[in-house]
């Protein structure tokens, strides 16, 4: 006889779930035409999780000023990609081996760098 409390969590991200999918569909479009392995890259990193709490905040607050949604799935997918950029970053700064459970981009790309050069991959991985 208790009260049933819904995860406040999932219920967050219901109100803006097919956006959400629209934007990670946007995400991978801006691969498209380039270099394979950057199109495996970029679906390694969406496939391997997150919470997407970013591009649910502007959705959700775009709905709430009722702002264009094409210009809202613009935005919202542009600030998730730039914080995917910044945990690819900290990966390859910290030298990680796991992002969110799986294998980070770092182990499965291949930095090549000329003979002699430790701090090449580093400093021209961006």
């Amino acid at each position: 006889m208790g009260i049933r409390r819904l995860n406040t969590v999932t219920s967050f991200f219901i109100p803006v779930q097919t956006e959400i999918n629209q934007v990670e569909d946007l995400i991978r479009s801006q691969s498209v035409g380039y270099h394979a392995d950057l199109v495996a890259a970029l679906n390694h990193l969406l496939s391997s999780g997150g919470k997407r709490i970013r591009p649910t905040m502007i959705l959700l607050l775009g709905r709430i000023l009722r702002a264009d949604s094409k210009n809202l799935l613009t935005l919202a997918a542009a600030i998730e990609l730039l914080h995917t950029a910044t945990l690819v970053h900290d990966d390859l700064i910290d030298g990680s081996l796991l992002r969110r459970g799986m294998g980070a981009l770092r182990e499965k790309a291949t930095l090549h760098a000329p003979a002699g050069s430790a701090s090449l991959p580093r400093s021209s991985a961006f």
